[in-house]
């Protein structure tokens, strides 16, 4: 099983190697379009080759949705994504927040949670704000592998689905800790979900949830991998770098709450909100380094209020809530 985790962390998707020292003491050069002078996030390596292993001394620049024409013009076409993440709708766990029960293994959607979905899909058809999420052409779907959250892509986004890329990629998964954060056997889930690619799970098995219980024991009961909260920072930089390789300009990217919690707000100043003790984490240097640097704007929310788009990208996502920002790749090559 350790040869199999081991695979899955140098599988193509997720090849290159995540070395938090290297991005620390990496050089950068800020669009000065978007950011300030004054700022001291370090956003892009000056030197790196984002094909080698020092890929991963750099960090992602992130603006509102609404610059993705500008930086289009600015960077190329094929420097610009336009991201979509959504957050799984209700699940079964998320009721009574019951998330070690054995009955809700891989939990499901409940009817509120695909009324949800149906609410979102409903919005996308006639908010302007969204009309691009209209559009088939150069678009594809990833989706933690995660009953919950293939529920949510395929009922969110119908109109897309006959006619774009539907991926599972293991990188966006819940933190492991409990029954619901545990996949099914893939032969289980891509039965009920044909219309799914799942070639970016390496592992007909959980190999995740295996090796912390032959680690662990059967009998832990408390966090696991929120306990090395290092290791899902990783999986998120591996994520984000798959979709670097995509060749579609809009991306929608369903995942989870906690998941996201943790690589939007680590190594930021003040830190991942709800940390949990890091008993788990035996690394020599425990240094926290960002995954993305924020560009400094405002961005409207549905109570007419602004607030920074720092603020608002990292703060907790509730059930089945759409975000939308540009993501400015680290590579022109695809």
């Amino acid at each position: 099983m350790k040869a199999q985790l081991a695979f899955f962390w140098s599988s193509p998707l997720c090849r290159a190697a995540f070395v938090p020292s290297a991005i620390a003491s990496s050089r950068a050069v800020v669009d000065t379009t978007m950011v300030p002078k004054t700022t001291s996030t370090v956003l892009r390596s000056e030197t790196d080759d984002a094909t080698s292993n020092d890929a991963a001394a750099q960090l992602w620049q992130v603006f509102p949705a609404h610059h993705w024409e500008r930086l289009q013009e600015r960077h190329g076409k094929d420097r610009v994504k336009l991201v979509h993440i959504v957050r799984h709708a209700e699940g079964t766990h998320n009721v009574n927040m019951e998330y070690k029960s054995e009955i809700h293994v891989d939990a499901r959607l409940t009817d509120k949670g695909h009324a949800q979905c149906q609410a979102l899909a409903a919005r996308i058809r006639t908010d302007e704000s969204l009309q691009t999420l209209r559009q088939a052409s150069e678009t594809c779907v990833v989706t933690s592998p995660l009953t919950r959250c293939v529920q949510t892509a395929l009922h969110s986004f119908p109109h897309l689905i006959p006619h774009v890329p539907v991926l599972a990629h293991e990188a966006w998964r819940e933190t492991v800790n409990y029954n619901c954060d545990r996949r099914r056997h893939l032969e289980k889930i891509q039965k009920e979900f044909p219309h799914v690619d799942f070639g970016g799970c390496v592992d007909g098995h959980d190999a995740i949830w295996h090796e912390y219980r032959q680690r662990l024991g059967d009998d832990w009961d408390t966090h696991m991998e929120s306990a090395e909260l290092y290791r899902v920072a990783k999986r998120g930089w591996e994520g984000f770098r798959a979709l670097e390789g995509r060749p579609e300009s809009q991306v929608v990217v369903c995942t989870h709450s906690a998941f996201l919690r943790c690589i939007l707000n680590w190594g930021q100043q003040g830190g991942v909100p709800k940390l949990m003790p890091q008993q788990l984490d035996d690394r020599e240097d425990k240094t926290s380094t960002k995954l993305f640097g924020f560009a400094d704007d405002l961005v409207p929310l549905e109570n007419g209020e602004e607030v920074s788009f720092e603020e608002y990208m990292r703060r907790d996502f509730r059930n089945c809530e759409l975000r939308s920002f540009c993501l400015l790749t680290q590579s022109t090559s695809r």
